[in-house]
């Protein structure tokens, strides 16, 4: 067994997992207000949640992968973390990464949107997760 967890260094899963909700949510196009009337909560509830200053419970984490028709475990999908206080967070949000992902995400938006075949779309969703999680591998070295 490990020594005493730091909590703060804990919340960095928070971030991580509030990113991988704003990724997703922007690449389908869906609003906050959308997506916090799914969910039963406010949208300013969504917005502390993909800013990482509220945690996710796991049964809104169900319903969000439900609702994105996706695994679960895309939340967690390339977090290198653990609760440990000596461990580097390289996979933690960085302002400048939000940034010029958003950058992608909005091209990517755009494409998404003007496709209405769902072979189309879910390849562009194939690239473009692609492409974030280059930026983490590259982000990482």
């Amino acid at each position: 067994m490990k020594g005493k967890i730091n909590t703060s260094d804990c919340n960095k899963i928070n971030e991580y997992i509030g990113n991988r909700i704003r990724l997703k949510r922007r690449l389908l196009g869906v609003t906050q207000v959308k997506l916090s009337s799914y969910l039963g909560v406010t949208f300013q509830q969504i917005q502390k949640y993909e800013n990482g200053k509220s945690r996710v419970s796991a049964s809104s984490l169900l319903l969000l992968a439900y609702f994105f028709d996706i695994n679960p475990s895309y939340f967690f999908d390339g977090y290198e973390g653990v609760c440990d206080s000596s461990h580097d967070y390289a996979g933690s949000s960085d302002t400048d990464e939000i940034a010029e992902s958003d950058k992608y995400l909005q091209s990517f938006m755009k494409l998404y949107n003007q496709h209405s075949n769902n072979r189309a779309k879910k390849l562009i969703l194939a690239i473009s997760e692609l492409i974030f999680k280059e930026f983490r591998e590259y982000d990482n070295t």
